[in-house]
Order: C-alpha cells, then structure tokens, then sequence
C-alpha cells in the first residue's frame, strides 16, 4: 500500500508518514496552548478570549440550543471585529 501511495519512510509513527515527526512539526500554532498546560497555577479561563464563548453562549441559548446559529454568530462577530481593526 505504501509504495503504490508514493510513501518512502515506512519506519516509525503515522505522523512520519504524513510529513512529520512530532506535534510540533504537525500543529506549530497549537503548541503553545499544549504547553501552556504545564505552567503551574494553569486554567484555561485564563488563556484565551472568554468573549467569544460568552457570544456563543449566548447565542445557543436565544436560539433553542443551535450551535449553528450560534457559530455563524460568533464568525459574524469575529469577522466585524477584524473589519473594525482594519478601518
């Protein structure tokens, strides 16, 4: 299977056969909330921007519970927000 794909390096974990040898490689932009984990004292309500859950939330309940609606919610706020950046 793997020679009929074109995949040279058989050995070691999936990943390798898909490009790369370590989280790290595969997920760059995720690594420093990985890490981040491991700071003492760490919960995740201190990383990150609780206001785009609270937008979510509030949205899914207005709507009955559609986490679409609410998703779209979120990207329309989200995306007002950078337009508001960018003016």
């Amino acid at each position: 299977m793997f020679k009929v794909d074109g995949v040279k390096n058989r050995g070691g974990s999936g990943s390798r056969a898909c490009g790369g040898s370590t989280a790290g490689r595969l997920y760059p932009r995720l690594m420093p909330h990985y890490l981040a984990y491991f700071i003492p004292g760490f919960h995740p309500w201190k990383f990150g921007d609780m206001r785009i859950y609270e937008t979510w939330s509030r949205t899914f309940q207005e709507t009955g519970g559609d986490a679409i609606a609410a998703g779209d919610a979120l990207a329309r706020a989200e995306a007002d927000a950078a337009a508001a950046v960018a003016a």
